[in-house]
């Protein structure tokens, strides 16, 4: 976040510079950060689709039924 707003010293930005250079998760974390910065993303409560839910359930249960993926698929 101090590389993003600019106030970390030149020694510290040539570093990040660098590692962003290297790192394609970190490239993509700081686009993610400009287009979405901290503290203006309003999240809205919403009903999870049952499909999605479905999903969700069986990958924290970490059973392989990929069946609700596919549906969430179909659905487009």
């Amino acid at each position: 976040m101090a590389f993003q707003a600019g106030v970390i010293d030149i020694v510290r930005s040539s570093r990040v510079r660098r590692h962003l250079i290297l790192c394609e998760f970190c490239e993509a974390e700081l686009a993610f950060y400009k287009r979405y910065p901290p503290g203006e993303i309003k999240i809205e409560q919403t009903t999870i689709p049952e499909p999605m839910l479905e999903l969700a359930e069986e990958l924290l249960q970490k059973e392989r039924n990929l069946e609700p993926l596919y549906r969430l698929v179909r659905r487009g």
